[in-house]
This record gives structure tokens, C-alpha cells and sequence, in this order.
């Protein structure tokens, strides 16, 4: 399984039970080189965003405070180009696999609303690899990713005043999003790197 939820679910059924993550390959997914600067911050919420269970509505509903509370911002979604919105808003397509780490660079923030039992965020490991700090629904492996306050903050899922809190907090502190992100490098690269996941994990599920 990909998270002790899961673990715990499944727990009556097994006695050996692993847990594996996912990896990420982190030298392909890096941060943006030194001087990166957007004119205003830029929030990114990759993934299956059309799909009710991946949150859009709590983000759009949070987007709207940050708004209505004079915050500026862009957000960026992978949803179909052309989607409707507020000004804020931008729907990005369904961007190819490979062009992924380049839209990660562009961003400042990324954003996990999941609302479902996530069973576990590769986006999230892909944004940490990149040098963003994650902010992410408190569901599923999200929380076995996100070290909350540490390379990210996680947030009551289906909760937009509670991600609009979070996100305030990342859009006023830009020292907070450089620790945050830098955080989650490392945590990418000392956990989550294919290399460690086969050492750490697979070889003892063989033995």
C-alpha cells in the first residue's frame, strides 16, 4: 500500500504489510534557476482538476477569499483551455508529461484541495522536487508527503477558509515559500528518489 491509511484498512487482512511511496525522478523535476521572479505570486493546482474529488470548487471558493480580500494573485489549473473564470483564473490545458517540470518552475505555490482519500499525490512529490512549497489537503498520503510547517502546510480538506488562511500565509511570506520549498527538496531527495525508494523499500519486500 502507498500510505498508513491504507495500512491501517487493510490491517485485518495481512499480517506483512508494506508500505511503498512513490518516487519521483528528481533530476528531472528541479527548481527554477536563481533570479525567478513573477510580477505577482503564482498559485498551481496540477492533475485531474475536472474530476469533483480532486477539489476545484474548495479552491475556487478559496481563490475567491484571497480575491475578495485584496490579495493578488494567478491561479493556474490543468484544466481544458478555454475554461471560465475570473480574471485570476487560468486554465492551462492538459500539459504533456514532459513539459511538466517547466510549468512547475513558472509557479510559486502549488496547491493539493483534494477531497477524496487521497491514496497518495505524486503532483505533491513533483512540486517538492521543484522547490515549491505544497499546500495540501490534510487526506490520504497527502499527509505522509507534507511535513506541515516544515516543507509545506496542510489544510482541513473541504475547507476553503482554511486553504485561504494557508495560502495568506504563503503569499505574504516569500522567505516562508523559500524555506518551505528548499525543505521539500531535500525531503524529496532523501526519501522519495527512485534510487532510495528500490533500496529502502522493494528490496525488502523480496527478502
Amino acid at each position: 500500500v502507498t500510505n498508513r491509511q491504507m495500512a491501517e484498512q487493510v490491517s485485518g487482512l495481512c499480517s506483512r504489510i508494506h508500505i511503498i511511496p512513490h518516487g519521483v525522478d528528481a533530476s528531472r523535476f528541479v527548481p527554477a534557476p536563481p533570479g525567478k521572479e513573477n510580477e505577482v505570486p503564482v498559485l498551481f493546482s496540477p492533475g485531474r482538476m475536472e474530476d469533483p474529488a480532486k477539489g476545484m470548487q474548495v479552491l475556487l471558493d478559496a481563490a475567491a477569499l484571497l480575491a475578495d480580500g485584496e490579495r493578488q494573485f494567478k491561479l493556474r489549473v490543468t484544466l481544458p483551455e478555454g475554461y471560465g473564470g475570473p480574471p485570476w483564473l487560468q486554465a492551462v490545458g492538459k500539459a504533456a508529461h514532459e513539459d511538466m517540470p517547466g510549468i512547475y518552475q513558472q509557479a510559486d505555490i502549488c496547491v493539493v484541495p483534494s477531497v477524496w482519500e487521497e491514496p497518495f499525490g505524486i503532483v505533491a512529490l513533483e512540486a517538492m522536487a521543484s522547490g515549491l512549497p505544497v499546500c495540501g489537503a490534510r487526506t490520504g498520503g497527502l499527509q505522509d508527503i507534507i511535513l506541515h510547517e516544515e516543507t509545506g502546510l496542510l489544510f482541513d480538506r473541504g475547507n476553503p477558509s482554511a486553504l485561504a488562511d494557508a495560502l495568506k500565509w504563503l503569499i505574504d511570506d516569500p522567505p516562508l515559500r523559500n524555506a518551505l520549498g528548499s525543505a521539500g527538496r531535500m525531503r524529496v531527495l532523501g526519501h522519495y528518489c527512485w534510487e532510495i525508494i528500490l533500496e529502502h523499500h522493494y528490496s525488502s519486500v523480496f527478502n
